[in-house]
C-alpha cells in the first residue's frame, strides 16, 4: 500500500469512528414494546447491545451530539409519555432527562452540539399537532420552540447546525410529502421543498450537506424503499437509489460520509419486523448490505450517532 492510500483509509478509518445507536421499538405480532438498544459500530460495521432504556417505547423522537443521545416521547405499555432519557456514549450509562412539556408519539427530532429539536407528533385527544419544543443539553431542560405550519405526527427528520428538516408523515387521513425547514439562530419556520413520495414512519439522517429520507408507508397500505435526498442549501429534493428492502417504521443514523437504516417492518400490519440494516453511501448515491442488529427484530425505533454527520 503507498503512504497515500494508507493515509486516505486512515482518514476514512477516522471519519467513520464512533458507533450509531437505536433504540426502543415494538415487535408488532405480539404487540410488544422493548427498551433495547443496539451499537453499530461505524469503523467495524459490527453490532452489539447496549444499555437498556429505562422505559420500553415505540414512536420515540432521538438527537445527539458528540457526548450523549436523548431519547423522548412514545408510546409504552401505559399509553403516550412525555419522559425522556439520557444515553451517554462514553460510559453507556442512561440517565433520566428533564421531560417533554406534552406526552406524545410518533414525534421526530434532530438538532445542532447545543441543541436537540422535537416536532410534531401524536396527542391523546388531540391527534396530530404543530408543537416543537428544543432540548439544551447545558442545561437539561426542554423550551418552546416555533410551531410547524401543519400538524403531523409519524415524520423524519435531519438537518445540519444551521437547519432542521422535517418530512413526511400523516395526518387529517392524508399522508404527507410536505417538509418544514426549521432555523436554529433565529426560531424561525417556513415550508420548504415536497418530497418525492407521500408517506409516514419513515427515518432520515443526512450530514452537513444534505439529508435522506428513507422508507415509510403509504396511500393503499403500502411499504416503501424511496429514498428521498434533500439538499440544505438550495432546498431542492431529488430521488435517491432505492433501499433494497421496502421498511414501514425503520431508524436511521450515521456519520458524515454515510447513513445507516436499520430494522422496520416489511408489512402495513403486524408481522414481518426486520433485523437488517442497510448503508447509504452519500458521495456515490449507493445502497449496500449493512450488519444486522443483534437484539430484537422491530419496528418504530429511533436512532442517533455518537459522531453525527453533520456535526
Amino acid at each position: 500500500m503507498t503512504m497515500f492510500r494508507f493515509l486516505m483509509a486512515k482518514q476514512q478509518q477516522a471519519a467513520a469512528a464512533g458507533f450509531g445507536l437505536f433504540a426502543g421499538g415494538l415487535y408488532s405480532s405480539s404487540y410488544t414494546r422493548t427498551n433495547v438498544t443496539d451499537k453499530y459500530n461505524f469503523s467495524t460495521n459490527s453490532v452489539v447491545a447496549g444499555t437498556v432504556l429505562g422505559i420500553s417505547r415505540n414512536g420515540l423522537g432521538a438527537c445527539g451530539n458528540l457526548t450523549l443521545g436523548i431519547f423522548g416521547g412514545g408510546f409504552t405499555p401505559s399509553g403516550r409519555t412525555a419522559a425522556a432519557e439520557i444515553y451517554t456514549y462514553s460510559t453507556n450509562v442512561v440517565s433520566g432527562s428533564a421531560s417533554l412539556s406534552v406526552a406524545k408519539y410518533d414525534l421526530s427530532a434532530c438538532g445542532t452540539d447545543a441543541k436537540g429539536l422535537f416536532r410534531g407528533g401524536n396527542q391523546q385527544f388531540v391527534g396530530a399537532i404543530t408543537a416543537s419544543e428544543i432540548y439544551s443539553y447545558s442545561a437539561n431542560s426542554f423550551s418552546p420552540g416555533t410551531s410547524l405550519n401543519t400538524a403531523n405526527n409519524a415524520t423524519a427528520a435531519a438537518g445540519n447546525t444551521t437547519v432542521g428538516v422535517q418530512g413526511g408523515g400523516f395526518s387529517g387521513g392524508t399522508f404527507r410529502a410536505i417538509t418544514e425547514v426549521y432555523t436554529y439562530a433565529t426560531n424561525a419556520n417556513a415550508n420548504g421543498t415536497s418530497l418525492g413520495v407521500a408517506r409516514a414512519e419513515l427515518s432520515a439522517c443526512g450530514n452537513s450537506t444534505l439529508g435522506i429520507f428513507c422508507g415509510g408507508g403509504g396511500v393503499g397500505a403500502s411499504v416503501s424503499a424511496y429514498i428521498d435526498i434533500y439538499t440544505y442549501a438550495s432546498n431542492s429534493v431529488t430521488p435517491g437509489t432505492l433501499l433494497s428492502t421496502a421498511r414501514r417504521g425503520p431508524a436511521a443514523s450515521g456519520v458524515a460520509s454515510f447513513g445507516i437504516i436499520a430494522a422496520g417492518n416489511t408489512s402495513a400490519g403486524t408481522g414481518g419486523e426486520l433485523l437488517t440494516t442497510e448503508i447509504y453511501t452519500y458521495a456515490t448515491n449507493g445502497v449496500s448490505g449493512g450488519s444486522n442488529l443483534v437484539t430484537i427484530a422491530r419496528n418504530g425505533l429511533a436512532g442517533t450517532s455518537s459522531t453525527p454527520g453533520h456535526l
